[in-house]
């Protein structure tokens, strides 16, 4: 979650006004070391917000990284998809408001939520 700080008071934000937020993780025995140590300090980080609307789950694989807001309504998302070894600086990513793109988005999160992935274990 390299942009964390970047988002951190519309997150903050979020979860005040009672959004529903679900973040979706690499499973930390996927991760390298370094990343580990980033991703714990990450959740560190947001388990404060874990009575306040927010969940978290891990999966051994997360094809596309990114946000997706509203996906049954007049939703959004910005994504990209992951490259194992690219730099974040040279990946590509999109930014859609298309119901249908956004809707399958919104699909295929929910469906990795409920099939392919687990709780998050304790840090």
């Amino acid at each position: 979650m390299e942009y964390l700080d970047q988002v951190w008071d519309d997150f903050a934000d979020s979860c005040g006004r009672g959004v529903r937020v679900r973040i979706l993780m690499r499973a930390p025995e996927t991760l390298s070391g370094s990343d580990q140590a980033k991703q714990r300090k990450a959740l560190e980080r947001l388990t404060g917000f874990l009575d306040k609307g927010l969940s978290i789950r891990f999966s051994s694989k997360v094809e596309i990284r990114g946000c997706i807001t509203d996906p049954e309504g007049s939703g959004r998302a910005l994504f990209l998809v992951e490259e194992e070894g690219v730099p974040f600086f040279l990946r590509e990513a999109a930014l859609t408001n298309h119901p249908g793109v956004t809707r399958a988005l919104g699909t295929m999160f929910n469906l990795k939520w409920r099939y392919d992935s687990a709780h998050m274990p304790p840090i």
